[in-house]
């Protein structure tokens, strides 16, 4: 009767432990899945902020292009050209403005493209390093708590041998 009584208190132990280890596991994967969903968001927000800003200086260029022509022509026209030379030179500048114009634009699209790729290999790399630190974590708290249920159970196993060897 006493051996029984021992085995289940053994087995009341045991179950209480792995049900504490599990709400621990449990815990932990919550606050994990925290982390992941908050550099989410992260990329999110600073993909956003790109884009936007991509607009506004695209936007900007482009009307840029459109003073810088207007400003040529009238600057053609004021230097009285004859009408053919006027129009040809009008032809030329516009073309020229326009091609000077578009690869800068290119050039610092290239660079945006550039700039953005780089925060997005930075993101992945902070996840990395993030997912790394948690999972070692994980082991670290695991293998405690196994370390700790072996010396429980030890502990548990020679006070049953102890009191066997009394009675």
């Amino acid at each position: 009767v006493r051996k029984r009584l021992c085995e289940i208190s053994a087995t009341t132990i045991q179950r209480a432990v792995r049900a504490t280890i599990a709400r621990r596991q449990y815990s932990e994967l919550k606050k994990q899945q925290n982390v992941i969903a908050s550099s989410i968001e992260i990329q999110r927000a600073v993909r956003g902020y790109i884009a936007r800003k991509q607009y506004h200086d695209t936007t900007k260029r482009l009307a840029s292009s459109i003073v810088m022509q207007r400003v040529a022509r009238a600057l053609i026209a004021r230097n009285g050209f004859k009408h053919l030379v006027r129009k040809r030179l009008c032809e030329i500048s516009a073309t020229t403005i326009q091609r000077a114009v578009r690869a800068t634009i290119a050039r610092r699209q290239y660079s945006e493209l550039k700039k953005q790729q780089n925060v997005i290999a930075s993101s992945i790399e902070i996840q990395r390093a993030v997912r790394g630190y948690i999972a070692r974590k994980q082991y670290h708290d695991t293998t405690k708590r196994l370390a700790s249920s072996i010396v429980m159970q030890r502990v548990a196993r020679a006070l049953i041998a102890r009191n066997g060897f009394k009675h």
